[in-house]
């Protein structure tokens, strides 16, 4: 699966146009500013993923006033056509073939892996960045995962604000075990895999990175929702102390390291970027042979401080990859063999070569 071309009105600081693109490695270079984020974000926008939480998804014309509806028109490799509007002060509006959709409907039609703009904090970021890239692959490779993780979500915050209060509330407790004992289930599936085929990329990008789930699960004799009340009920004083739900799934990471080390610390800058591009290779690797067929990567900056070396074991290990990868660069030093290659300067897709 992936996209032929994507058609822009409207949308952000982009002219409006249509871009066909390759379904293999694609690069848009050009200065910071140029709209090469905006277009990722397009991408992201239709395939159900929505905006990358910037402070305003509202419509803008080029002189900066608001416009009615800006929208992105995305043509995909099955022959489907799919819509995101955006209206003022409204939800988008998510459409295949002219038949209104859900945001998960369109994500299992059109599975998007996205990782920017601050993904590359994976490798040395708190543990919610690597759960967000677990919950990620989880979304799609497990049905109903998404829903369970909303639920779950939604009761961990009605928790905290009950302790916050100083009130021990059951209701939401039960909740949480019931939807817990469904992530957990999930992704003690999914996330070895992850992990495994993490440490193999970055073996093929010259790293050597260690990689391993950890979950509070791993204390229960059973993956049942009593044995989750159990466990939660014997920290109640440490919760109540604490005003926060200190057991469940929010609570897990994918810990990395490199010779023992935490890798953030035992790894340059540019190993890091190679951590992170094993990471984003593993991930489509993982849903791949989950649906049987290749999901859409979305990269921004993947080359940056990254050496030369780097660059080329990361453009080859993502051309081999056999996804379509949709990735900005603010630098272009050589074209990578394999990629088709887009200039992106003031709002202006331009292919190049070709």
């Amino acid at each position: 699966m992936h996209f032929r071309s994507i058609k822009l009105y409207r949308y952000r600081n982009l002219e409006d146009q249509a871009v066909n693109l390759s379904p293999g490695l694609n690069l848009f270079f050009g200065p910071n500013g140029a709209g090469k984020t905006n277009l990722l974000e397009a991408f992201c926008a239709a395939s159900g993923w929505g905006g990358f939480g910037r402070p305003s998804m509202i419509p803008r014309r080029g002189d900066g006033s608001p416009s009615p509806m800006s929208a992105a028109v995305a043509q995909a490799s099955g022959e489907e056509e799919i819509t995101c509007a955006f209206q003022f002060n409204r939800r988008p509006l998510l459409k295949i073939d002219g038949s209104a959709v859900t945001g998960s409907e369109l994500r299992r039609r059109m599975p998007v892996l996205a990782f920017l703009p601050d993904s590359a904090a994976l490798v040395d970021g708190p543990p919610s960045m690597r759960r967000r890239l677990l919950d990620m692959v989880c979304v799609l490779c497990v049905p109903g995962y998404g829903e369970a993780l909303t639920r779950y979500r939604r009761a961990v915050r009605q928790r905290m604000a009950s302790l916050r209060c100083g009130r021990w509330e059951e209701m939401t407790l039960r909740v949480m075990a019931r939807e817990a004992v469904e992530i957990w289930r999930a992704r003690s599936v999914v996330a070895p895999r992850l992990c495994q085929l993490s440490q193999a990329f970055a073996s093929r990008l010259g790293i050597h990175l260690e990689a391993s789930y950890v979950g509070q699960h791993e204390s229960l004799d059973r993956l049942e929702p009593g044995r989750f009340l159990e466990a939660a009920r014997s920290i109640k004083g440490e919760e109540m102390t604490h005003r926060r739900p200190r057991f469940g799934p929010h609570r897990d990471d994918v810990v990395l390291t490199s010779g023992g080390h935490a890798a953030g610390l035992a790894l340059s800058r540019g190993q890091r970027r190679r951590a992170f591009a094993a990471l984003v290779m593993a991930s489509a690797q993982v849903v791949y042979k989950a649906l049987r067929r290749g999901p859409v990567l979305v990269m921004d900056e993947v080359f940056a401080e990254v050496d030369r070396e780097g660059r080329t074991l990361m453009a080859r290990g993502l051309v081999e990859l056999g996804v379509q990868v949709l990735a900005s660069t603010a630098d272009l030093p050589e074209a990578p063999d394999g990629a088709s290659l887009y200039r992106v300067r003031s709002g202006v897709v331009t292919p190049v070569g070709g």
